[in-house]
This record gives structure tokens, C-alpha cells and sequence, in this order.
């Protein structure tokens, strides 16, 4: 590609089950796609100080982490969890790394501190995550989940 071309904002997007595409095409007669495949990335709950019992748990300074190719994302927890019940009592200490780009609108909030019968408990750090020179930009969502009645579990949502 041409350095004058560098710049060249794309001729048009396509976002469709999962799949995030810029198409560009240039004088010359190349083409070129940008071709991203998102969705729902496991996360890991690690570290930190538990105790439990029969049907009750409990996790202080629990780290909460997921990684998507070039993305790296974290944050602390204290949080339990029973037989019929699923509590987040704290959300905190947030960390972004990503590999050459940057991101933007951090935000850590604890969006439902107790669970249901049908929802869990849940924490999220959503942030806009972009591409070296700004090629490319997502949102992103890792998620603590904190259920009524089995063990926590995270994801990473792009």
C-alpha cells in the first residue's frame, strides 16, 4: 500500500453474527479487508484470599482478568457467594494493557451487587480499545458474573 494511502478512512463497514469488517479499495485497483471476529472470550478468576464452607464461599482481592489478542484487561473483586445467594461487595484497582493501540472510557461498575434466581450478580469494566493509528476501534466487556446458587465465572465481551 502506498504511504499516501495510510490515511484512507474505509469505503465501507460490515458488522454481522460476530464478524467486524472494513473494506477499502485504491486507485491503483488493490483491495483490502480488515477482517475481526468478536465475541464472547472466557475469563479468569485468580489470587486473592477465600475461605468456604458446605454451600457458602468467600473471595477478597479476587483478580478478575481476560485477554483478546492485543488486549489485556483486569480488576479486583471482593465477592460471595451461598446456596440462594450471589453477592459483589466491591469492584476496584482496574488495569488495560494494550500492545501498541489505546483505550478510552474505562469505567468499573458494579451493575447488579446481589443476584436472583434468574440474574447474577454482576461487575463490568467496559473501555473503547483502538488500533495503532486508529485503523481500528471496539468496545470491550470483561464481566464478573456472581450466580444465586453455583460458582462465579468471567468473560470478556467484544
Amino acid at each position: 500500500m502506498k504511504k499516501e494511502y495510510a490515511q484512507k478512512a474505509p469505503d465501507y463497514i460490515v458488522r454481522n453474527d460476530g464478524v467486524y469488517e472494513e473494506h477499502f479499495s485504491y486507485p491503483d485497483g488493490s483491495v483490502k479487508v480488515l477482517r475481526i471476529n468478536t465475541g464472547v472470550f472466557t475469563g479468569h478468576i485468580t489470587g486473592g484470599s477465600q475461605s468456604s464452607g458446605s454451600y457458602w464461599y468467600v473471595w477478597n482481592n479476587a483478580k478478575v482478568s481476560a485477554t483478546w489478542g492485543v488486549v489485556t484487561a483486569s480488576f479486583r473483586a471482593d465477592f460471595e457467594g451461598a446456596n440462594g445467594a450471589g453477592i459483589i461487595h466491591r469492584v476496584y484497582d482496574y488495569s488495560i494493557q494494550t500492545a501498541g493501540g489505546t483505550f478510552s472510557q474505562a469505567k468499573l461498575t458494579k451493575d447488579r451487587a446481589n443476584a436472583s434466581q434468574s440474574d447474577p450478580a454482576r461487575a463490568t469494566l467496559f473501555f473503547i480499545a483502538t488500533a495503532v493509528n486508529g485503523y481500528a476501534q471496539t468496545t470491550v466487556y470483561l464481566r464478573l458474573y456472581v450466580p444465586y446458587s453455583s460458582g462465579p465465572y468471567a468473560k470478556m465481551i467484544i
